[in-house]
């Protein structure tokens, strides 16, 4: 599976996803579509390089239509996890992001603010665009995700960090918008609230999911496999779940912080690393319990991918 293509229509049983996904990629173009040159290049060159369209594609499933209003909730959502984007690299310092200069490194964080901000506004309207009440879940979402990156900033540094308060930063800033996207696929199906509901739900345990093995990542992969840099968490302040667990078993990890290698020897010694997977494996399962057929398999296989693919070859014996 090593170097393995995330199918994501076979894994979403939508075989035609890929023509779905590019008109959303389309959709995404035009809605952000401007003659200022200061906001439309740096665009273009962060949308000329695609990510998964993890988020397009579970509002697709949870759907199951393309018709043009999914097609552009789609687009609505990617567009805000865009942004969010932008303005992470901002506060992180990242200097690549997909490995590309980000916006802030290379037009600077002026510009960053104003391309973020702009794309977070195109994203709202394309989501009112839909319904007024995709707008506002699309809005609530990014409240959310706001409030995610506070709870975050205000542990920054912080030896002492929660486990719980780590639970509750991701929840808002990743978490929230898989669980918007498949609630947001629920309301353009047109299915009943009880069902909405459990998509997302099961969207928020995907989030959930993905974060923890995001984080997991940023020790045990590389720049090149995961397309931004690794160790960035540590450096900028950010301590995540692994690191929470191990400085509760030894408080003179701290000394060693610097030290990205010595660190993740610590980290897979004391097994810190396996447990954040192994919670990143329960989030899975319970998305599973409260997914449609055709979604019940995307956790798990998404977990896989991400375990065989992203992680460094050295650390696949230990922990892939």
């Amino acid at each position: 599976m090593r170097g393995m293509k995330l199918d994501l229509a076979k894994t979403l049983q939508m075989p035609a996803l890929p023509e779905y996904l590019m008109a959303v990629e389309q959709r995404l173009h035009t809605t952000v579509a401007t003659n200022n040159t200061v906001i439309a290049v740096p665009l273009a060159r962060l949308l000329a390089v695609r990510g998964k369209r993890l988020r397009p594609a579970l509002v697709l499933a949870a759907a199951q239509k393309t018709d043009e209003p999914t097609i552009a909730a789609g687009a609505a959502v990617e567009l805000l996890h865009i942004a969010s984007l932008i303005h992470d690299d901002i506060i992180d310092e990242a200097r690549t992001r997909w490995n590309i200069p980000t916006i802030s490194k290379e037009e600077g964080v002026d510009s960053a603010i104003i391309a973020g901000d702009f794309v977070t506004a195109c994203a709202l309207r394309e989501a009112a665009s839909v319904s007024a009440e995709v707008g506002v879940v699309l809005a609530e979402a990014f409240a959310k995700i706001c409030e995610g990156q506070a709870y975050e900033l205000a542990d920054d540094g912080n030896l002492g960090r929660t486990e719980a308060s780590y639970q509750l930063s991701i929840r808002g800033k990743t978490a929230a918008l898989f669980a918007a996207s498949c609630r947001i696929g629920g309301l353009c199906a047109g299915v009943s609230a009880q069902k909405v509901e459990a998509l997302a739900r099961f969207g928020e345990h995907v989030g959930m999911m993905f974060q923890l093995l995001d984080d997991v990542l940023d020790f045990t992969s590389t720049p090149e496999l995961l397309g931004k840099p690794v160790g960035n968490d540590v450096h900028e302040g950010v301590y995540t779940l692994p690191l929470i667990l191990a400085l509760q078993q030894d408080k003179n990890i701290a000394a060693i912080l610097p030290n990205h290698d010595k660190l993740v020897g610590k980290l897979l010694e004391l097994g810190t690393l396996q447990k954040t997977i192994d919670l990143a494996r329960e989030h899975a399962q319970i998305a599973t319990e409260n997914a449609p057929e055709n979604l019940a398999h995307f956790p798990e296989l998404y977990l896989q991918w991400s375990l065989k693919t992203l992680l460094n070859p050295k650390f696949q014996k230990a922990l892939g």
